[in-house]
């Protein structure tokens, strides 16, 4: 890999920590296990965590209980153009992963970047 490329992939990781690591402190409260992880499920057959970030906003879903995190199978249903995308391992046997969107990306009715 390209030294800039690394450079500018680390700069994105690091941009993101901070919300991903406020969230999963938050969950682990509730005896959740979290499983680092670098390599993706071959397939995508079960509902995955969605860390999606518009800038530094993080999106979330309303509901009677508070505010959730999209568990989808695929994205795509979200009806939102990942700009990038890092599998980050697993929660309570979950696959999670992290996503960036464009400015300006408008969430589907229900959910809002939040942050």
């Amino acid at each position: 890999m390209p030294h800039s490329l690394q450079v500018i992939i680390m700069k994105w990781l690091e941009r993101f920590d901070r919300f991903i690591m406020q969230f999963l402190r938050f969950r682990m409260a509730d005896k959740r296990r979290f499983a680092p992880g670098i390599v993706p499920p071959e397939v995508r057959s079960e509902p995955a965590w969605w860390f999606v970030f518009q800038e530094n906003k993080l999106l979330v879903e309303g509901g009677p209980s508070g505010v959730n995190l999209p568990c989808l199978i695929h994205m795509t249903a979200l009806g939102l153009a990942p700009l990038r995308e890092r599998y980050l391992g697993r929660l309570d046997h979950r696959p999670c992963y992290a996503v960036e969107v464009a400015e300006g990306a408008t969430p589907r009715v229900g959910m809002a970047f939040d942050g």
